[in-house]
């Protein structure tokens, strides 16, 4: 009988502490992800992905256990000029018929000072996984902000991607094989 109430109030009091500790959700409207594209001596095109789907935990109380999977469509890739529009999606680049998304996985935020910390995850890219790291900064955190309207966090998330190591070559020595990657990741309390 000790048993079964020890039990009931072990199961009671971890339901209460998953409902004290609500995961926040990616405000999509909010986050933006961009890659910046260098072509031989020009200025780098910015291309922006529009369309993305997510599965994130996030507790503002401990952000380090953050962990979120990110599928970016990468038919959503807009450059701001048509026919680089196509040139992207096609097979030479994204290829977004053959691999439909580009999938991030971070896996942990290791803070490396009060405002900055390492997004430690995987890529997959052109079907190829690769481990990277990229620099997380806080540009806005207020959880406890009495307005349901203020609560944010925001991390400013850039890094480079060597889009050699994924099996992408064409246009080598024209096109930079090192990309710089950001993300405005905004995250918000469940509505």
């Amino acid at each position: 009988m000790r048993f079964l109430f020890a039990s009931i109030l072990i199961l009671f009091s971890s339901t209460l502490a998953l409902r004290a500790q609500e995961s926040w959700v990616i405000d999509h409207d909010a986050t933006e992800i961009v890659i910046n594209v260098g072509y031989i001596n020009e200025p780098k095109l910015r291309v922006a992905f529009e369309r993305f789907t997510d599965a994130t935990f996030f507790d503002p109380a401990r952000p380090e256990i953050t962990q979120s999977v990110i599928h970016v469509e990468s038919a959503s890739a807009r450059s701001g000029i048509g026919i680089v529009n196509g040139l992207l999606r096609g097979p030479d680049y994204l290829d977004s018929d053959e691999f439909p998304f580009i999938r991030y996985f971070l896996r942990e935020l290791r803070q490396t000072s009060p405002s900055t910390a390492d997004a430690i995850g995987d890529l997959t890219l052109l079907g190829v996984t690769r481990p990277i790291v990229l620099k997380a900064e806080v540009f806005a955190y207020a959880p406890n902000a009495p307005d349901p309207e203020k609560r944010i966090a925001g991390f400013n998330i850039r890094g480079n991607v060597d889009r050699s190591q994924f099996g992408s070559m064409i246009g080598a020595g024209r096109i930079d094989n090192v990309l710089p990657i950001e993300i405005r990741l905004v995250f918000r309390p469940p509505a």
